[in-house]
């Protein structure tokens, strides 16, 4: 947490001052919730801001707020306090080859879970609660770590082959 607050926040913080010092001097007309705007992108809860005050993304013609694409911070600092939490239970429990594809099923389904509910919740009218949302977005942070626990890392390779770097950097 240290070292993501350490790299993330200054240069959040002084996005979140100057844009709000901007909008004070000289865009007046975006001073309408741009306290709630400041303070639940400190608290990383700005997606859930963004959707329980009706705010689009899409809607560019009605005065979009400078603040609306730092919604995606808010949903991998939410994920970045909650995953810790849960990680080390996992690895507890995936100590055979098994267990670990076990772990790593039950992440992909419940990545599976996000998708669907985004599918079940998707609405022209409300597509914001869609696309903001934590819970509708987590599937492809999950997928990750599926992923991560498919093939972990102290099962790499420690030493890359001469025809690997090739390859690589023909990519």
């Amino acid at each position: 947490y240290w070292r993501r607050v350490k790299r993330l926040y200054p240069a959040l913080v002084a996005t979140l001052v100057l844009t709000a010092a901007y909008i004070t001097l000289f865009a007046p007309n975006l001073m309408h919730g741009l306290r709630g705007a400041f303070w639940s992108n400190i608290a990383y809860v700005y997606n859930w801001w963004e959707i329980g005050h009706g705010q689009s993304y899409f809607d560019r013609f009605n005065g979009a707020s400078p603040f609306t694409h730092l919604w995606s911070l808010s949903v991998e600092g939410q994920y970045y306090l909650i995953w810790p939490m849960i990680v080390p239970g996992l690895l507890k429990f995936a100590k055979t080859p098994a267990r670990r594809a076990a772990v790593c099923c039950g992440i992909v389904g419940v990545s599976v879970f996000s998708a669907v509910l985004m599918w079940l919740l998707y609405s022209p009218d409300t597509i914001s609660r869609v696309y903001y949302g934590s819970d509708t977005r987590m599937f492809s942070i999950l997928l990750g770590a599926g992923l991560a626990f498919a093939w972990p890392s102290e099962a790499l390779t420690p030493q890359i082959k001469p025809h690997s770097l090739i390859a690589a950097k023909t990519l």
